[in-house]
């Protein structure tokens, strides 16, 4: 539970003094006197004025000291001696000593709890990859057009291992553009397309300047 802030801690001292030292009526006084506040009953009224009558406003953490004397030390290390692999957990369910319990008397001497870390083996990784790489560049090579999508797709992996595969090959993913291609043919409907738009300008600027002036 979450220690009281010293300022609440002398308004109790107080509201005690006004009723004598009698820590229910006190109780009740601080409750009635400040009702936003949470609600401490006589013991936890007594406890808390007592701690300040002796120069403690606030809670003193007790620092666990272990040594080799003590039996759960003891205990804990004869089954990491054992079995350097047991968990705090196994040490909890096993030996019957709390887990946190366990992991304090660990840091206290130094020790580290053991984690067992999976790791996959790979086997032959890198002739997979050249595989597969040698087999990117032979699909863009029969097809420089193949997207970096449609590949992934077809041989099974990722569009990263496509692209990272072109990239460290000095190779760029295609990508269509579509552009307008002048033919011969082309010449007289541009022109005449132009002479009729100039038409167009000069009797629009025409009819305007007539209408102005």
């Amino acid at each position: 539970m979450a220690d009281y802030p010293p300022n609440e801690i002398i308004d109790m001292v107080m509201v005690l003094g006004e009723c004598h030292n009698n820590y229910r009526a006190a109780a009740r006084l601080y409750v009635e006197r400040f009702p936003l506040r949470r609600r401490p009953n006589h013991m936890t009224t007594r406890r808390l004025t007592e701690r300040a009558r002796g120069g403690h406003l606030t809670r003193e953490r007790r620092r666990h000291e272990y040594n080799e004397t003590d039996p759960r030390v003891v205990t804990v290390l004869a089954a990491i001696h054992l079995d350097p692999h047991i968990s705090s957990r196994r040490i909890e369910r096993e030996i019957g000593i709390p887990r946190r319990t366990a992991l304090r008397i660990l840091r206290n001497l130094k020790y580290h709890a053991y984690h067992i870390t999976l790791l996959r083996q790979n086997r032959g990784a890198g002739r997979v990859r050249a595989n597969v790489e040698e087999r990117i560049l032979e699909v863009f090579e029969e097809n420089p057009r193949n997207s970096i999508r449609r590949v992934a797709h077809t041989l099974g992996i990722s569009p990263y291992a496509v692209h990272r595969t072109l990239r460290e090959n000095g190779l760029h993913p295609y990508h269509f553009q579509r552009v307008q291609q002048l033919l011969a043919r082309d010449e007289e409907p541009r022109i005449c397309f132009c002479e009729g738009i100039f038409i167009i300008f000069i009797k629009y600027f025409r009819c305007f300047f007539l209408k102005k002036y």
